[in-house]
């Protein structure tokens, strides 16, 4: 029963520790719209005594019940498939992913009570806060907690939680985890040197002309234009009026491929500095460097702190992992079907 729900939820709890409540609350209650077509649960009530009673999992004892999983699948809906039609399929998987979460955090929760880790109560209350700030005002989250049929004392009692398990998660993974494996480090950088290449890029101020370039006079009146840009404008292509005769199309980063005539002379300018009238593509150019950063391959040196947070992860990762699986080891978790007394 522990490999069905395990190998689901890693991820989510990776981003949970990692980035803290905003990622962990994201997959469930981005709340700053409340979909309009989503109304409160119809028929019974996620208070309705009987959803209360009714046991849908138990964790080390401790009780998951239809009213708890309704909420959550709730949030998850609200949040990920608002605007889809309610299908079996879609309640199933809901359910499912419902269930997953709660059981983890049942088996987090209970790992840090038994190590004696608390919520400290000025940090339950800036949670609050920060839950309120996620709707545009008090109606709003009001509003919220009208459809969700939860009280604000339940939204304590979810920031609680979360400051549980975060407290254990760091206790048992952060804080193991602080320094960087440097065998590591170098091995990832020789697998994915391709990772840390910075690619040329140039860019340009583009001046195209609608002008046929098959016509003799028109490289004349481009040039009577480039001159026009020199005298008047201080050699600033951008300072150019917009005009019928040509369009200006400004921070353009030329592709090497796509445009390779115009990036080949581009390349070569110096910066800011304007080029003569350019053919590309059967259309007449101007073009102004704005913009240039060469090729360059990132030494182990430069590339360090790219790596440094990409190892930290990977180790953190692998720690969280051992330290789940040894949790789903000594973990009792019961499954109620419908049918089997409560």
């Amino acid at each position: 029963m522990v490999d069905k729900w395990f190998a689901g939820t890693v991820m989510a709890f990776l981003a949970f520790f990692c980035l803290g409540r905003e990622a962990w609350s994201a997959g469930e209650e981005g709340m700053h719209a409340l979909p309009p077509a989503l109304q409160a649960p119809s028929g019974p009530s996620v208070h309705d005594e009987m959803a209360k009673k009714t046991v849908v999992a138990r964790v080390n004892g401790r009780e998951i019940s239809l009213a708890t999983l309704m909420k959550r699948m709730t949030k998850i809906r609200m949040a990920k498939y608002a605007n889809n039609p309610m299908t079996k399929e879609l309640g199933e998987q809901l359910r499912q992913q419902a269930l997953d979460k709660l059981v983890v955090e049942e088996v987090l929760i209970d790992a840090a009570v038994k190590e004696s880790i608390g919520a400290d109560e000025d940090a339950v209350a800036q949670c609050l806060v920060a839950e309120k700030n996620k709707h545009k005002d008090e109606d709003h989250f009001r509003k919220y907690l009208e459809i969700m049929q939860l009280s604000e004392t339940d939204v304590r009692d979810e920031c609680r939680r979360f400051l549980l398990m975060q407290g254990y998660i760091d206790r048992q993974v952060n804080q193991k985890v602080d320094a960087m494996d440097e065998k590591m480090a170098r091995q990832l950088y020789e697998q994915s040197r391709q990772n840390f290449i910075q690619q040329e890029q140039v860019e340009v101020s583009d001046l195209m002309f609608f002008f046929d370039p098959q016509d003799a006079s028109s490289r004349e009146k481009a040039e009577a234009v480039r001159k026009k840009i020199l005298a008047d404008h201080f050699g600033d292509l951008a300072q150019l009026p917009q005009s019928g005769d040509y369009y200006i199309a400004q921070q353009v980063k030329l592709d090497k491929n796509r445009q390779p005539e115009l990036y080949e002379i581009a390349s070569k300018l110096e910066k800011l500095a304007l080029s003569e009238v350019i053919v590309a593509d059967g259309t007449l150019h101007l073009v102004q460097l704005t913009g240039y950063r060469p090729y360059k391959e990132m030494s182990y040196e430069e590339a360090l702190p790219m790596i440094k947070n990409k190892v930290l992860a990977q180790q953190r990762a692998d720690v969280f992992n051992a330290m789940m699986a040894t949790l789903n080891g000594k973990a009792k978790i019961e499954y109620v079907t419908m049918d089997e007394p409560q």
